[in-house]
């Protein structure tokens, strides 16, 4: 079979880590990204753009921002202020994962801060944690990138 690829319209160039993350994007992260590649002026204003590119792709605001963060977790896009939007990352029904006991492990040993972070959890909340808490900050620290400080708060 030959393919012919035709760039009547124009080329969109994507960092070709995207195609090694594809697999793991559902159909609205590729319908975002793509957009976003496509249409480079929204890089001036972008934060005004997210109610626009959701419109285009008739999602919602919260599943561009969703789909940036998915992005910015796999070294495609840098966020800043994500603060300024509700994350909220829908995983089954509403639930954070669970982490298996080898999975907390790599985590802890790419971030040797983890163990005082569960600490310091512990000590904010006065109480012992158990494995549904734990994944819970793993969650927030893997995911969301929220700063230790953020997450003690």
């Amino acid at each position: 079979m030959k393919v012919e690829i035709k760039y009547n319209a124009g080329i969109i160039n994507l960092p070709a880590l995207v195609a090694d993350v594809a697999p793991k994007a559902s159909k609205i992260d590729l319908q975002v990204i793509v957009t976003i590649f496509g249409y480079m002026g929204y890089f001036s204003n972008f934060e005004s753009c997210i109610p626009e590119i959701a419109q285009k792709l008739t999602i919602s605001t919260q599943d561009v921002v969703n789909s940036l963060v998915f992005w910015e977790k796999h070294g495609i896009l840098k966020l800043e202020d994500v603060q300024d939007y509700e994350v909220k990352m829908v995983v089954g029904k509403g639930e954070t994962p669970s982490y298996t006991g080898k999975q907390v492990a790599s985590f802890m040993e790419n971030n040797k801060k983890m163990q005082s972070l569960f600490y310091e959890c512990q000590v904010v909340m006065g109480k012992e944690f158990n494995k549904a808490d734990h994944d819970c900050i793993i969650y927030l620290k893997e995911t969301y990138r929220f700063s230790d400080a953020y997450i003690i708060l």
